[in-house]
Parts: C-alpha cells; structure tokens; sequence
C-alpha cells in the first residue's frame, strides 16, 4: 500500500454540495439561477444536484400555468441540503 502526492499547478479544491427539492411542484416546474455567470435551468423535481457550495438566488417558474416564486437558498459543503417549498 504505497501513497503518492500529486501535485497539479493551478488546480483548485471544488467546495460543491448536494440540493434536493420536495415533490410538490406541478408538473412543468423548473427553477432558474445563475451559475458562474450563466443561467441555468433544472426541471423540478431533482434529487442530490452538485452545485458549488455558496448562497443562490433562483425564481421557481412554471411556463405551463404562468407562475413564478422567488427563493432563495445555501449550499454548505459537503452536505445534503434541502430546499423546502
């Protein structure tokens, strides 16, 4: 059992968590935020999504019915987080 250290110049530790929503979005669902200066957008529900870990502001939008709530939420790394509705 030998053990070696690599060294890579440049390469940064990732600080990422884990984000599940509850079930109870109407079908269509999705949530919008920006990551890294670009806008993402996930159907909901999702289930253990890596995000890096920070504060997010998202808008819970629904195209189908015309609704839309904003939210806001923390991921803490190297947890499970759950964002409640």
């Amino acid at each position: 059992n030998r053990r070696a250290s690599v060294y890579v110049p440049g390469l940064k530790k990732e600080s990422i968590g884990y984000l599940t929503t509850s079930n109870n979005y109407s079908p269509g669902s999705k949530m919008r935020f920006s990551l890294d200066g670009k806008t993402v957008e996930k159907p909901l529900p999702f289930r253990n999504e890596r995000l890096p870990a920070g504060k997010y502001d998202a808008v819970i939008i629904n195209p189908i019915i015309g609704t839309e709530m904003k939210v806001r939420f923390e991921i803490k790394e190297n947890r499970k987080n759950v964002l409640q509705d």
